[in-house]
């Protein structure tokens, strides 16, 4: 599905022409970022950080306190 809509934008890019920009330009803007978004969603890693593992300390980790 989404390899359908990134080949949708590379095919609207081939109508575009100097007198006609905007829509062929709209066209593959969108079915790009929609061929981004889907995959990123659908797979979970647009929110995979773990904030909780991010930020504590390691206990091995040895500080010069001088």
């Amino acid at each position: 599905m989404c390899f359908l809509l990134f080949a949708g934008s590379i095919y609207a890019m081939g109508w575009w022409s100097l007198e006609d920009v905007w829509i062929p330009g709209g066209i593959a803007m969108v079915l790009a970022v929609l061929a981004y978004l889907i995959p990123q969603q659908l797979l979970g890693r647009s929110n995979s950080v773990d904030h909780e593992a991010i930020h504590v300390e390691d206990p091995n980790a040895h500080h010069a306190s001088h």
